[in-house]
Parts: structure tokens; sequence; C-alpha cells
């Protein structure tokens, strides 16, 4: 485990430790209280929100930075390096252990001696997002060959790391240029306020100021996503929390979250999520009985 201990407030919902994975370790976490929750891990490690929403604060590069928690957002935390979770909703996180062995093990594909991922405090990349999501579902499976599939996953994860997230493509700037954090967390409160309305371009682009075309390159360098993007999947996320708590019709979290019918949401959850939002439902309600 890359904790010496479990950090209070932390509750173990899944872990590889016993599952014979060779190539990384994944725990999957809940949280259990909205206080202040600091940790610091012995590893390189990849931090993904499955849900909940807050802040994480830390020193990344050389700058204090708080960034936002949500649904989908990624971490990279370096070992040692402590970082503080600010959760103002109950939040689950996954992470994904990554030791220096391993690392060096696919240097020599870059051609180099050593590498180091650099420490991230916020990004989005789907194709992170889609194997860690993978990662977490062969762990709950349990399969003969969870292992075998677990360690080829792990493999693409790293090289995707190193290749697009360490000292090989040199330091990256924090804040210093396009869209701050700060400016992205105005923009999240922006589209929670206003989620089940039309939300434009250009008015994402008016809280922070910008022309929606200088924005639109801004907001995909920070975030790896296009605003149309984002606003889909934050669009998700909320129908996955209100089916989650019981809302059975379909057409109705279809109207709260902003899509423009039943039809519109069907399409982009079952691309996002994997299943209908009945299906979802259902599987929801399972779990509460």
């Amino acid at each position: 485990m890359a904790f010496d201990k479990l950090p209070v407030g932390f509750k173990t919902l899944l872990t590889s430790h016993d599952k014979g994975w060779q190539k990384l370790q994944l725990n999957t976490y809940k949280t259990l209280t909205e206080q202040p929750i600091t940790v610091s891990m012995q590893v390189y490690t990849l931090q993904v929100v499955l849900e909940g929403k807050g802040t994480l604060q830390g020193d990344f590069a050389g700058r204090s930075v708080q960034a936002p928690l949500r649904a989908g957002s990624l971490s990279l935390l370096s070992p040692a390096m402590p970082v503080t979770l600010n959760w103002v909703e109950p939040g689950a996180i996954a992470h994904v252990q990554l030791p220096t062995e391993l690392l060096l093990e696919f240097s020599t594909l870059f051609k180099q001696s050593s590498l180091e991922l650099l420490p991230l405090p916020y990004f989005h990349d789907p194709l992170i997002e889609h194997l860690v999501m993978a990662l977490i579902a062969e762990l709950e499976t349990l399969s003969p060959l969870g292992a075998s599939y677990a360690d080829t996953l792990g493999q693409a994860l790293v090289v995707h790391l190193l290749r697009h997230y360490s000292s090989i493509n040199g330091p990256r700037k924090i804040g210093t240029k396009g869209l701050s954090l700060q400016q992205l967390e105005q923009i999240d409160e922006f589209i929670d306020k206003f989620l089940a309305s039309e939300i434009r371009c250009r008015d994402l682009a008016s809280v922070v100021g910008l022309h929606p075309t200088k924005f639109t390159r801004y907001f995909k360098d920070l975030t790896g996503l296009p605003p149309h993007q984002y606003l889909i999947r934050r669009r998700i996320e909320k129908a996955k929390g209100l089916l989650a708590k019981g809302v059975t019709s379909v057409a109705e979290v279809a109207h709260m979250v902003g899509f423009f019918d039943q039809s519109h949401l069907v399409r982009h959850f079952r691309t996002k999520v994997g299943v209908t939002p009945k299906d979802f439902n259902v599987s929801s309600l399972d779990s509460r009985a």
C-alpha cells in the first residue's frame, strides 16, 4: 500500500494488493468526512476522482496550487509530496501506484537512463480514464486471467504517462499562461448553477472575460477537452448522481441536467458510461437494496 497507514477519513473499497498484480497496484477509496484530508504517497501515484466534489491543495512545480476535484479529473502526485483533499460532498477516488522500478523498466523505450513523472494537480485525459476504469472493472470481476490482463493494461498506462507527462517533455509550467485553475473553478461553479439551461461556449468564455476562440484553445490546453465535451461530461456525472439517488424518470433526469430530450441523454450516457441510464438506475437500486 502507498500509505504507511490509511488516513483517517478514508475507507478502502477495492485493492489489488492480494490479487497477484505485478506491474502496478490499484486502490479505490470512499471519503467518510468533509474535513480536510492530507495525504503523502510513498510512490508516484495517479489519482482519479470517481465521484464527489471539492478542491485539492498542494505545492506543484514550486507553486502553491488549488485545483478542483471533480469526477473524471486526474492528478499526478510525486513521492513524499503532501496534498490536502477538501471535499464539499462525499467523494470516491482511485489511486494507481507507479513504483520507480516500473518507470525505469520502460525508460529504455525512450532512450533515457531514467524518467520522472511530472507532478500535475489537475488534468483530463480520456485514454487514461478509460484504462483506469478498465483496471477497476477487472478488479471487480476477479477473472482468472485478471493479473495478466491488469499487467497489460498497466504497461499501456505507464507508456502513455511517460510519453505525455514525464521529464522527456521538459518541465510543465502551472498557471503561467492561458486559463488558471482558479478560473476553471469559476467556470465549474457557473456550470453547476446553470446546468439545466443551454450553456454556450461564449457563456463560459464570458465568465473569465475571454474571446470564445482564445477561451476554447486555453480551455483544451488546461483540461484536455474542448468545452462542449467537458460540459457533456459534467451533465453525465450529474445524471449519474440523480439516478443513484433514485430519480427513476430518464426524461426527468435529461431535463434536470440540460440535455435536449431523453434520447439525447441516452446516447451520450451509453457512450460515456457504457450502459443506458435505465440499466444504470437498476444497478444503483440493487446496490442500495
